[in-house]
């Protein structure tokens, strides 16, 4: 018996090419309004809504470590400051309220590995130069972010932070690690 297929739109995106650096990196995902409220009102009453965070084509060429990803409502316009996560205090924890803007912590999503990054992005590879592309299952911290934060679905701010490996005292560099994308898609 075959099972049924959920199509899944992309209701979100970053800007393409995000650098990461050696501390935490954050980025904003613009929803599509117009697209967001198609796929919800198709999904209405039928099924709750799944929501996948991807990052999309990431790409390097040397040893990166592993990251850490959050997700959590935006600042205030205008106060998101590129490549810090917004709000958040010098060296603030993303992992505590005092890392975010919402004065909540930030909701864990999942771990970004490198795991295979550096043979993904060879040209003449398998891959093509493309790189790795990482899912993570957001749809509860979704629907925690519209019931407990008062979410309005617009603006998505993930944060990637690199974890320290055991018996370091340091993540590992960065180097020339990149996303491609940061995207949201909905089924």
């Amino acid at each position: 018996m075959a099972l049924p297929s959920h199509h899944a739109d992309m209701v979100g995106a970053s800007e393409p090419s995000i650098a990461l650096a050696g501390t935490r990196t954050t980025t904003r995902v613009t929803f599509l309004d117009s697209v967001r409220q198609a796929v919800l009102a198709r999904l209405a009453g039928k099924r709750p809504v799944h929501a996948h965070l991807n990052l999309e084509h990431v790409t390097g060429s040397g040893l990166h470590g592993t990251y850490q990803v959050f997700i959590d409502v935006p600042a205030a316009a205008g106060t998101a400051a590129p490549g810090a996560a917004p709000g958040a205090a010098p060296g603030a924890d993303p992992g505590t309220a005092a890392g975010t803007p919402s004065g909540h912590a930030p909701l864990f999503a999942g771990i970004l590995s490198t795991f295979g990054v550096r043979k993904a992005s060879q040209p003449d590879g398998p891959h093509g130069g493309s790189g790795i592309t990482t899912v993570l299952d957001i749809s509860r911290l979704i629907q925690k972010l519209h019931e407990e934060r008062g979410w309005d679905g617009h603006h998505l701010d993930v944060t990637l932070v690199p974890e320290v490996p055991p018996g370091k005292k340091e993540p590992m560099p960065a180097g020339d690690l990149k996303l491609g994308r940061v995207s949201v898609y909905y089924s």
